[in-house]
């Protein structure tokens, strides 16, 4: 993982049976629109597992041609597996950019699922950081929502 400013890192850790996972979103190259989820983990804290991608070749949203990157990177533990949550920016073959949320788990740290988009009531179109939370029998990915409706001049509302 190249050394980058404290600004720039993105990561995120969880525990699953004793191990101790870390996420980040990773720049591949000098192209800035190029960037992976990476993770490594450790039992002890002192020997620790190489980098690895998350689901390598595996790119969002299907069927689609354009660029996409993960901007950030949230993890949990929920009914014993890992998941994590990315926004997305993906760019289309016109130039045209918008954002998505999209999930994975898995229940070694190993095998993923693949990358999934979550139903929402609520458009994503900020590219804000997601956060993940396990209450009950339900997972919860929260954002940063911005609120146009009542704003025809295009000032933002933060909507929490």
């Amino acid at each position: 993982f190249p050394t980058r400013r404290s600004s720039d890192l993105r990561v995120a850790a969880a525990v699953l049976r004793d191990t101790l996972f870390v996420f980040g979103v990773h720049q591949v190259g000098t192209d800035q629109n190029s960037a992976v989820v990476v993770q490594t983990s450790t039992l002890d804290g002192i020997t620790w597992n190489r980098w690895e991608q998350v689901e390598p070749g595996t790119f969002f949203p299907e069927h689609e041609i354009g660029t996409t990157q993960p901007l950030y990177i949230s993890a949990t533990v929920f009914r014993d597996r890992i998941y994590i949550a990315t926004p997305w920016k993906f760019t289309d073959s016109t130039g045209e950019t918008r954002f998505y949320v999209a999930v994975n788990f898995s229940g070694d740290g190993e095998n993923w699922s693949g990358w999934r988009q979550p139903e929402s009531i609520h458009a994503y179109e900020s590219g804000a950081p997601v956060g993940l939370a396990a209450v009950g029998n339900h997972l919860y990915i929260v954002s940063l929502q911005w609120d146009r409706s009542e704003f025809p001049d295009d000032t933002l509302v933060q909507v929490y």
